[in-house]
């Protein structure tokens, strides 16, 4: 029971009940005794209940180890830079569940425990683990198992990943989801790999995301889909760490699921900033991006500069903790008019009370 409901559940105590508890023989005075008792009591209770209420909130968030991020790293890819351009961005379906007029109090961080400096690591899944992973998804689907092998890391006796031969594709693992490449003449299999995913296909939300060349013309069209959930926070935690992916070529169509939830442990949820407060921080420096600001529209980063922000979970690069980021879209240097590039720039969501040795980028972009 709640201090409020105690203090009007006494409030509301019937005098015939008072007065028979004092026997007839008590006065006037003393029953007014007797019943300013019972107000102070429950005004006490309610006081303690209201104040065991905010201890308790203080003391979850108190108990919030700290999270060291110097581990994260930010990987140069494609012009040298990370992010996206116009017509990619514009003919993609955004089924981000999160939209900026969210406000959200806290997010959970997770730890990765397939983390060994930078590379995939043993101690959490041995060879035969994901060789048991491999063959339970095969037996699940159906296929006709030809063989399979374990392929090594770069140090000695690390196994990062397991490849399964079949008669309808190839089956790979590193413990955080089931890579299926499908032939052409089975790709109504492609269903079957999103009951085994998500053990349901009736509540999914999916879209198209496309890239597109230089010329204009698409290279690359990914569908994307993830489990639906009643709560946003489940809805950001599926749509960043357990998503389902399909990219076609002309031979083969690669179904790959993310689970990054089975192979970690969930520290607590943080608070987090605004992406207001984000912004604020983007332009004071404190960012992380593979991005030269020196290219961003305009010489430098600016309100007018940046072109959208979302909420994603950083999971590139097997990073040792999976955290909130706003990432900022950035215009950026584009040589060619009529398709405007974007930078993205990436301000940690989680409250900087709770950070260590989070550093400004270094500049170091390919």
């Amino acid at each position: 029971m709640k201090g409020e409901d105690l203090f009007i559940a006494l409030g509301e105590i019937d005098d015939r009940f008072i007065d028979e508890a004092m026997s007839g023989k008590k006065n006037g005075r003393q029953k007014k005794i007797i019943r300013w008792t019972v107000g102070i009591a429950a005004c006490m209770c309610l006081i303690m209940t209201g104040g065991y209420v905010r201890n308790a909130y203080t003391e979850n968030h108190l108990k919030l180890p700290m999270l060291d991020i110097s581990s994260v790293t930010y990987e140069a890819i494609g012009l040298g830079y990370e992010g996206t351009d116009d017509m990619s961005l514009n003919n993609s379906d955004n089924i981000n569940p999160w939209s900026k007029d969210v406000r959200l109090e806290t997010l959970p961080v997770y730890k990765n425990m397939r983390y060994n400096n930078g590379k995939l690591s043993q101690k959490y899944y041995s060879e035969d683990d994901l060789k048991k992973q491999a063959e339970g998804f095969a037996e699940f689907m159906g296929l006709d198992i030809i063989g399979g092998e374990a392929v090594a890391g770069e140090e000695e006796n690390e196994v990062y990943n397991y490849i399964l031969q079949t008669e309808q594709g190839q089956v790979s693992t590193n413990g955080a989801g089931i890579s299926f490449s499908i032939k052409k003449e089975y790709e109504h299999l492609l269903s079957r790999h999103s009951l085994y995913s998500f053990g349901s296909e009736s509540e999914m939300i999916s879209g198209v995301y496309k890239k597109y060349s230089v010329d204009g013309d698409v290279y690359s069209e990914e569908k994307r889909c993830y489990c639906k959930h009643e709560a946003l926070a489940d809805n950001i935690i599926a749509f960043n760490l357990q998503s389902l992916y399909e990219v076609k070529d002309e031979l083969y169509t690669n179904s790959r699921s993310r689970d990054l939830i089975s192979s970690s442990v969930k520290i607590g949820d943080y608070p987090i900033i605004t992406p207001e407060e984000a912004q604020k921080k983007l332009l004071k420096g404190e960012y992380a991006s593979s991005a030269d600001e020196s290219q961003v529209a305009g010489g430098k980063l600016s309100d007018k500069a940046i072109a959208d922000v979302d909420l994603i979970y950083y999971t590139d690069g097997n990073p040792e903790l999976y955290l909130p980021y706003y990432r900022f879209y950035v215009s950026y240097y584009s040589s060619d008019p009529n398709n405007k590039r974007y930078a993205y720039f990436y301000v940690c969501a989680v409250s900087d009370r709770y950070l260590e040795n989070y550093e400004k980028f270094d500049g170091s972009y390919q």
